[in-house]
């Protein structure tokens, strides 16, 4: 029996194979293409989002010292500072009392008239050239606030500059006393003085020596910011007579409010072991939120006063 033979195909079916065979691998293999590059293209763009974008957001700091104005506040994340020197102490049978100085007052409009409302006895300290410093000082003043010069004084590093009218120690003492006379008659409700910045010049002997006997002589107090631990501004102070004070708590170093509130818990504590105790902030965002949502919470606990109430 003779074996069936195959079919032909048809002229139309053999058409379309032709060009099947023709046409297919040219096809396939522009898509092969096209999806190899869509394939590293989006592998570039992951490894830009996750590489790229990470190295940014790592670079920012975790504390920032700088607002939108271009203003650096402090010398970024200084040390705590845990040495032995005794506040104020106020009597036992008195409730503790704590003050907290809010420096760089002067720029960022919004958030310094915030805490100029709130209704404690914050101490306030102007740097002299701010643009709202006039304004800012005058109400503080009407509410009966202490006022600061806050000073700005030489940093250790370059890289920060601490402003107009800064002390620098390459200056000669005549120099350095006009300058803290000039900066004391813009900032005139001042009754006492703190270090903006000044890790380097508050660790020199003799320029502090300058500074101290002015603001002895013209019946001011010191208060030491503390940006060093190395700082002679408070011991010396009190070798010449001078009264003074000086800060134990940084409140805003982290710019969060429940962080914030952690830091002025720790102040209170302080306060509550050692009599009285002094905190310092910034005229931040959060740290306005952080005192308006926290303060009140310790108002059986401590006293809230002028920094001026624990000069001695």
């Amino acid at each position: 029996m003779a074996s069936p033979q195959k079919r032909k195909p048809s002229g139309r079916a053999a058409a379309r194979k032709k060009r099947a065979v023709s046409t297919g691998f040219p096809v396939r293999f522009l898509s092969w293409i096209l999806m190899t590059i869509f394939f590293f293209f989006s592998l570039g763009v992951l490894g830009y989002v996750v590489f790229f974008q990470t190295v940014q957001a790592a670079d920012l700091p975790d504390s920032p010292t700088e607002l939108s104005s271009g203003v650096i506040f402090e010398e970024p994340n200084p040390p705590e500072h845990h040495e032995p020197v005794q506040p104020a102490v106020v009597p036992v049978s008195k409730i503790p009392q704590v003050s907290i100085i809010i420096d760089d007052m002067g720029y960022h409009q919004k958030e310094g008239e915030a805490l100029l409302a709130i209704p404690y006895a914050l101490t306030f300290s102007f740097l002299p050239y701010a643009p709202h410093m006039q304004e800012a000082m005058e109400t503080a003043y009407q509410n009966g606030r202490t006022v600061l010069l806050h000073l700005p004084m030489q940093p250790k590093s370059d890289k920060w500059d601490a402003g107009e009218g800064a002390l620098l120690i390459g200056e000669n003492q005549a120099e350095q006393m006009q300058l803290l006379e000039k900066n004391l008659q813009r900032v005139y409700y001042a009754t006492g003085v703190n270090n903006h910045m000044g890790s380097l010049f508050t660790e020199q002997i003799e320029p502090m020596r300058g500074v101290l006997n002015y603001l002895k002589e013209n019946g001011l107090f010191w208060v030491d910011s503390f940006t060093t631990s190395k700082s002679i501004g408070y011991s010396l102070a009190h070798e010449m007579g001078v009264k003074a004070a000086r800060r134990h708590v940084f409140l805003d170093n982290q710019q969060q409010v429940d962080k914030i509130c952690a830091q002025l818990d720790k102040l209170i504590v302080y306060a509550e072991e050692k009599g009285s105790g002094i905190g310092i902030g910034h005229p931040y965002p959060q740290t306005v939120q952080a005192l308006q949502k926290c303060l009140p919470l310790y108002d059986k606990r401590v006293t809230i006063v002028g920094v001026n109430e624990l000069a001695n």
